[in-house]
């Protein structure tokens, strides 16, 4: 039986040890002892924040080694103890210097175990700063604000290796599944709203997905979130192929914002925008990744675009302006315009 209290940042366990009839002595170097003070110290490492992602990066148990009585008192039944908290951190064996000292309680007939604790906390937190943590084994993580399990990761040497799983930090369910070998996706990849319904589903062959993915809008970033908006794009064997549709949030509810065709990777087709309405509001062709300054509609919406700023130009600057330097100074921005408008700035 034990009991841990903490007070000024040392650490102090209540072991009930009996002695047996050794005139009441303790002793720095007893299995329960050191059995104890483990326990204490471990008890307060997990209750770290930082000691968590350092946890995984530790293997083997930790032991108290080269044990040495610095004073005995009251007979015997009073000591201070030192050893060396002995770990292994990134495949490397590690130790930092703990007191401890032993009371006997003379009315439980057993060992008080007292453990400066601080003095192991302060060496890993040192260590974990200056040498990243190697992470193997399982992960689990926490959300810092509710406690709630948000990630099961798995690791060899560092790199995912495994089953990873995420979970929505407040309604528990699974997000987003994948499984790695040595650092890379393979396999089904699936990812899902808070309200359970799938959102993307790939599958990953030699570095390369296939299938479909929610992204945040016009990007390759996976999301499972609606929100700000998103875009749906088809993926076959790593490149974007087909149409990618964008959808924003309006005043009315969602609505489709862009549609945009890509061939091996890269925009080759018919850019389009909408507004809330479902109006086309600008649409250019694309080659080979660059807009198509032959095509019609791209020539029509790049011309619509500088006119339209060219007009706004002279109704802001009317009173500031001759007609004439108006003119100069439309032609000097004209260029700019172009390039804003070939990408869709209006």
């Amino acid at each position: 039986m034990s009991t841990k209290l903490a007070l000024r940042g040392v650490l102090f366990g209540m072991v009930a040890a009996g002695l047996t009839a050794c005139g009441a002595k303790v002793d720095c170097n007893s299995v329960t002892v050191k059995n104890d003070a483990l326990e204490i110290i471990q008890s307060h490492l997990d209750a770290a924040v930082w000691y968590r992602e350092m946890k995984i990066a530790m293997t083997g148990e930790p032991q108290l080694e080269n044990i040495t009585t610095l004073e005995t008192r009251s007979g015997g039944a009073q000591a201070q103890c030192r050893a060396i908290y002995a770990y292994t951190y990134n495949d490397k064996p590690r130790a930092v210097d703990v007191t401890y000292n032993l009371a006997y309680l003379e009315d439980k007939k057993s060992t008080q175990v007292r453990v400066a604790v601080d003095d192991v906390k302060g060496g890993l937190m040192s260590l974990v700063m200056t040498e990243k943590p190697i992470k193997n084994g399982e992960e689990k993580v926490y959300d810092t604000y509710n406690n709630n399990l948000i990630a099961v990761r798995h690791w060899t040497k560092g790199v995912e290796d495994g089953t990873q799983v995420f979970y929505d930090r407040q309604t528990k369910g699974m997000i987003h599944q994948y499984t790695a070998v040595s650092g890379r996706k393979d396999g089904e990849e699936t990812l899902w709203s808070a309200d359970g319904t799938v959102t993307t589903r790939l599958v990953w062959k030699d570095g390369q997905a296939t299938g479909e993915a929610m992204t945040e809008p016009g990007t390759d970033r996976l999301t499972n979130v609606k929100d700000i908006g998103y875009s749906i794009t088809q993926l076959d064997r790593g490149q974007k192929q087909g149409q990618r549709k964008t959808y924003r949030t309006g005043s009315a509810g969602e609505y489709l914002a862009e549609v945009e065709t890509f061939k091996d990777n890269q925009l080759d087709g018919l850019r389009q925008k909408f507004n809330q309405k479902g109006e086309l509001v600008w649409q250019a062709r694309y080659s080979q990744g660059q807009p198509d300054l032959d095509a019609e509609e791209t020539k029509n919406t790049i011309n619509d675009c500088v006119a339209n700023r060219a007009e706004r130009y002279r109704r802001n600057w009317a009173t500031s302006y001759r007609p004439q330097e108006m003119e100069q100074r439309i032609a000097g921005e004209t260029s700019i315009w172009e390039a804003d408008c070939k990408e869709g700035r209006r």
